[in-house]
């Protein structure tokens, strides 16, 4: 089996014999099962643990893997777990994302999942958050963009206004964009740092440094 892989000069070079036997050992895997699954991450960790940074390099290209991609990332996950996984890979599902689910849980979850008759080939993602009372991350909607004028305000002395309105936007955790003109004088009189009030976890520093 030849395998050649480009360096940086743009130079064939073979690849190690000992990479093209992890190569092949991984391929040889491949098939979507749970067992296979963890065979796969177990070549993936010896390949990281044991070879150079060149060959690793040379290993992922050989079996198609990108190492910004999220499957690279999760058999990583699952390759950190093997112990606890293999201790119920009867029962683990064969489902890679559900697997890698599986993976992510502490030992005491795990233990859990397993004493509720949970934890089974079938089992989806949805079910181990259930069973764990996990609620699903929801997305935060968005309103979009509104301006909004306030009339009858002398910028000179609207100081107490837009300070109430700073704290307005921290504890509603909204960002409220101020017209220059305003933002400049309120510069000047250390209300805001800058021409945009921003939610409370951009804007902690400075309200620290204002107590």
């Amino acid at each position: 089996m030849t395998i050649q892989t480009q360096t940086q000069t743009q130079t064939q070079t073979p690849i190690s014999e000992r990479v093209i036997h992890l190569i092949t050992q991984y391929k040889a895997f491949a098939a979507k099962s749970a067992e296979n699954v963890l065979k796969l991450a177990r070549v993936m960790r010896e390949a990281k643990e044991t070879l150079s940074k060149q060959e690793f390099n040379d290993f992922c290209q050989g079996i198609g893997m990108d190492r910004s991609a999220s499957t690279h990332k999760k058999l990583q996950v699952i390759a950190k777990q093997l112990p606890a996984l293999e201790a119920h890979k009867e029962k683990l599902p064969s489902n890679w994302t559900t697997l890698y689910k599986v993976a992510t849980l502490s030992a005491e979850q795990l233990q859990a999942v397993v004493e509720q008759g949970v934890l089974k080939p079938n089992v989806t993602g949805h079910a181990i958050n259930r069973a764990l009372s996990i609620q699903p991350k929801c997305k935060k909607a968005s309103l979009g963009r509104h301006k909004v004028e306030f009339k009858g305000i002398n910028p000179i002395n609207s100081a107490p206004f837009y300070q109430t309105l700073r704290d307005l936007a921290v504890r509603m955790s909204v960002e409220l964009v101020l017209d220059e003109a305003i933002a400049s004088v309120l510069r000047e009189q250390d209300v805001v740092p800058n021409g945009t009030i921003k939610p409370e976890a951009t804007l902690e520093p400075f309200l620290s440094e204002a107590a």
